[in-house]
């Protein structure tokens, strides 16, 4: 696959110009985005349903508003082990797409429909899911390290086994029958979380998880135990370590 290795510099500072927060100002092709020699690429609104693009470099694109979900074949779009750094995705349907093993850097997808999506083995870093939907989504073993935002997300019903959570914000995030088990929440913010079912089976955390005013019902226990308060956490002693 071709590669998309373009300057990042200023790309933080254009969003609301180049309709990074506002949704795409236009529709624009996959081919005019390739050949594009702007520095940072306006690609908002692009449709690239069942789209193989998959070991692709994505770097400093705007793509707010664009469709990445299955075709009118059924066919997802493929993304996996994909390195997407700097992109907007703001409002994008992904919903369905296939991210395994996917590394995602600084890179915004607030309100993003990412329902069903595959992120098995993904590495998420810097990435804001406010507001997403990721109802079913599937991140097993997903290393979402420091500072990812799953503020008021959706994550009914995903798979989280073994992922690290570690230093993430999930303030407001519903985690209704959330598979969780073995998850490290060490430093993790779940204020207001809604923990209904979920399943914290072998979960990890630290004396800096925060779990103020978090919904606890049916919930499922480090030990095992099924409770409607907060679990009894034996703390984890050390600090994370850096990287982690």
């Amino acid at each position: 696959m071709a590669a998309l290795v373009l300057a990042a510099c200023g790309a933080g500072d254009q969003g609301t110009e180049a309709g990074g927060e506002g949704g795409p100002a236009s529709a624009a092709t996959w081919p005019e985005c390739r050949q594009s020699k702007e520095i940072i690429k306006q690609c908002n609104g692009v449709d690239l349903r069942g789209k193989d693009l998959s070991k692709e470099r994505l770097n400093a694109i705007f793509m707010n508003g664009s469709q990445l979900g299955r075709d009118e074949g059924g066919r997802p779009t493929d993304l996996s082990n994909s390195l997407i750094t700097i992109v907007f995705l703001n409002d994008s349907d992904l919903s369905d797409a296939r991210m395994v093993g996917t590394t995602i850097e600084t890179t915004e997808m607030k309100g993003a429909d990412l329902a069903r999506a595959d992120l098995s083995g993904a590495s998420l870093k810097r990435v804001k899911l406010n507001g997403a939907n990721l109802v079913e989504a599937s991140l097993p073993k997903a290393k979402l390290t420091p500072f990812n935002q799953f503020v008021d997300a959706d994550l009914t019903s995903a798979d989280l086994s073994n992922s690290s959570l570690v230093w993430s914000s999930l303030i407001s995030a519903d985690l209704t029958d959330a598979v969780l088990e073995g998850v490290d929440l060490r430093g993790a913010e779940l204020g207001n979380a809604n923990l209904t079912r979920a399943d914290l089976t072998g979960a990890k955390v630290s004396k800096f998880t925060e779990f103020g005013g978090a919904i606890w019902e049916q919930t499922i226990c480090p030990d095992g135990s099924v409770r409607d308060r907060e679990c009894d956490w034996e703390y984890v002693q050390q600090r994370p370590r850096k990287g982690d």
